[in-house]
């Protein structure tokens, strides 16, 4: 045994351990009171470990929470992604009107170096706005193929299988339940609407909730969109249910609270 690894025997397994698991150099040499990131570098090479590029510790995110594609929290995120995220390059970036939100998404990403940044169009509002970046290449190029792009808003096409929990994702990004009354204002009628400005993706909600049952139709908006609306009270209730009844953690609060304030039913 060399003298690195005779001085530092007892300590090799826990460091080659911790820095598989993800721990950087600089981390575990401030594990160690005489120890400097040279002296991790050694033991690690010494002990024939691959030693990762600077690029990769450096990664606020180092794996890819999105890879599991049957988990509900994953399809979830997809769908708000396929409303409000964005990937460039490889940078990877959330943002949202509402800090709990983020806050949510943040818990699901596990980084703790993660940080919610807020900031302010003021060409358009004075409210405060937030959002996530970090960036991870082989994050990006993963969603990318699943159709989350850098520009998408008319070109959105989701390569993998839509589930209830992506739509609940995409009803907080881009949906809406409103509050319509009747052309004699006598009846209060509630409507489910998502709204898209891709084809493609229009098309492919609409062949989900067909498949379902939901029965919705498609109206183009003044500015252009596409707005997905579920009409017909008995499949607006389905819809919540479907939505909601199995949710996991993840869900705009307020969002929900109000659809449950609606209908008065399904309160947690």
């Amino acid at each position: 045994m060399d003298k690195i690894n005779d001085i530092w025997k007892d300590n090799i397994q826990w460091i080659i351990e911790n820095y598989q698991a993800g721990w950087n150099q600089v981390a575990l040499a401030a594990e160690f009171q005489n120890a400097t990131n040279t002296t991790i570098r050694r033991i690690l090479k010494r002990n024939n470990i691959e030693i990762r590029g600077n690029g990769i510790d450096q990664r606020k995110v180092k794996h890819n929470p999105f890879e599991d594609l049957n988990s509900p929290k994953v399809q979830y995120w997809l769908g708000v992604f396929a409303a409000d995220g964005c990937v460039y390059k490889n940078r990877i970036e959330l943002g949202s009107a509402r800090i709990e939100h983020l806050k949510q998404y943040k818990m699901f990403l596990g980084g703790k170096d993660v940080k919610i940044l807020s900031y302010t169009h003021s060409k358009y509002t004075t409210s405060t706005c937030y959002s996530i970046k970090f960036s991870n290449t082989d994050v990006a190029e993963y969603l990318t193929n699943l159709g989350i792009t850098a520009v998408k808003s008319h070109t959105l096409k989701i390569n993998f299988p839509i589930t209830w929990d992506f739509i609940r994702g995409a009803m907080d990004g881009d949906g809406c339940i409103m509050q319509c009354k009747n052309t004699k204002k006598e009846v209060v009628r509630l409507v489910i609407k998502i709204a898209t400005a891709s084809v493609m993706y229009k098309d492919q909600l609409v062949a989900f909730l067909t498949d379902e049952g939901m029965e919705p139709t498609v109206y183009t908006t003044k500015l252009g969109l596409y707005s997905i609306d579920v009409c017909k009270q008995a499949k607006v209730r389905q819809m919540y249910f479907n939505m909601y009844k199995h949710a996991p953690e993840y869900f705009i609060a307020d969002k929900y609270k109000r659809f449950g304030e609606i209908f008065g039913e399904i309160q947690r």
